[in-house]
């Protein structure tokens, strides 16, 4: 059995969080960093805005302002996509090449 490389546990843990910050925006609809902070347990809370905004330049969250002007997140159709392939239990690993089937004609 091989162990994980400590590239592949922090992955682990960017996609963990990453499943979480988009099944609260599933789970709750819009809302504003502060109140998805806490949500997700995610601090400290002023850290939130860069996380979502990482989260939004990936095309995972749209991002508007509510009529006061304050910042809103929502899950994007990319964003609902990522959820359901972060939710497959060992699923295949994007980055990696698939492997080619040759056979040899004798």
């Amino acid at each position: 059995m091989k162990l994980p490389t400590e590239t592949q546990d922090r992955s682990f843990q960017f996609n963990n969080l990453k499943l979480r910050a988009l099944e609260i925006f599933k789970r709750h609809g819009p809302m504003n960093p502060p109140t998805w902070a806490i949500l997700a347990k995610f601090f400290p809370i002023r850290a939130s805005y860069s996380y979502l905004l990482r989260l939004h330049r990936f095309g995972l969250l749209n991002r508007t302002r509510d009529h006061c002007g304050l910042l809103l997140y929502s899950l994007s159709d990319r964003g609902r996509e990522r959820l359901i392939w972060l939710s497959i239990p060992h699923r295949p690993k994007p980055s990696l090449p698939k492997p080619e089937v040759t056979t040899r004609g004798v």
